[in-house]
């Protein structure tokens, strides 16, 4: 959506600006279709079951940062924010995050350390001497 968005914007052209704003009205339509939001509220609901177990899926045991071992609340934490996943299978991989104690979940997110590159720095940074 945001692309049509974008490009009906950026198009100097009033016939072709006039057929992104319909293609983008369409797009928008088509989403709040109630077969659209049945599907969302059906992947919502096996996304939320599934979630939990990619602790256990990445088979990994310790605090991918502190090389501590597992603590309670141990979690999976999602290397790029999960919003930017458009498939959701991306969402349930688990080699798309880290295992990490909760001290070193709750740090990642204080910091907003939101991609793969940011992630490997503060992984150098807080590596075990």
């Amino acid at each position: 959506m945001g692309l049509a968005d974008k490009k009906s914007q950026e198009v100097r052209d009033a016939e072709k600006q006039a057929l992104l704003q319909y293609s983008r009205d369409s797009l928008i339509n088509v989403s709040d279709s109630p077969e659209a939001q049945d599907m969302r509220r059906k992947v919502d609901s096996f996304t939320a079951k599934t979630l939990p177990k990619l602790r256990d899926d990445r088979g990994v045991n310790i605090d991918e940062v502190t090389s501590e071992e597992r603590k309670k609340g141990f979690a999976f934490h999602h290397v790029n924010p999960k919003e930017l996943h458009t498939d959701p299978e991306d969402v349930l991989d688990p080699t798309k995050g880290r295992n990490l104690n909760p001290e070193t979940h709750a740090d990642v997110h204080r910091k907003n350390i939101n991609n793969e590159e940011q992630f490997e720095k503060y992984q150098a940074e807080n590596k075990p001497e």
